[in-house]
Formats: structure tokens, sequence, C-alpha cells
């Protein structure tokens, strides 16, 4: 994930759950089997911490050529979306 909105850092977990924050570009070797990233703290909005109430995209990148990508909009607690 690419952030050009110019605020905002881009926030993922993988698999285990654990929460980072993305710096620079990752390169990961092997099977993904699942994960999220989202963009925290664009123009001062608070996500929450599994990236409800953002745009958040989940991915699984398989070794054995099954993969898939959704992009999402999830609503919880801080309801701060306009659909």
């Amino acid at each position: 994930m690419v952030n050009n909105c110019g605020s905002g850092h881009v926030e993922y977990k993988f698999g285990s759950g654990e929460l980072k924050t993305l710096s620079g570009s990752v390169t990961l070797s092997g099977s993904l089997p699942s994960g999220n990233m989202w963009l925290q703290d664009y123009d001062g909005h608070k996500c929450g911490p599994d990236g409800t109430d953002c745009g958040m995209v989940e991915f699984t990148l398989g070794d054995n050529g099954h993969n898939a990508i959704n992009y999402s909009v999830l609503m919880g607690n801080n309801g701060n979306h306009v659909l």
C-alpha cells in the first residue's frame, strides 16, 4: 500500500494479529495467509485497532497461486463516514 494522501500512515496486521506501522517499503518472502492494511491518522481521523471506520485492504497471498484482495469500509464505533 502506498500513501500518496499527504497525511496519515499505513498500519497493518499480518496473520499473528500484531499491529504494526509501515514505514517505507517492506518485502516478505513466502506466503502470507491473511492480512489487513489501512491508512491511520489521515486528516486527523483515527481508525479502530482493526481498521474499522476506515477503508481497509484485506488480502491473502499464497505460494500456490491462490490469492485474494478485498477493499472494505467497515463501520465501527466512530461512525463518522459519509457513504
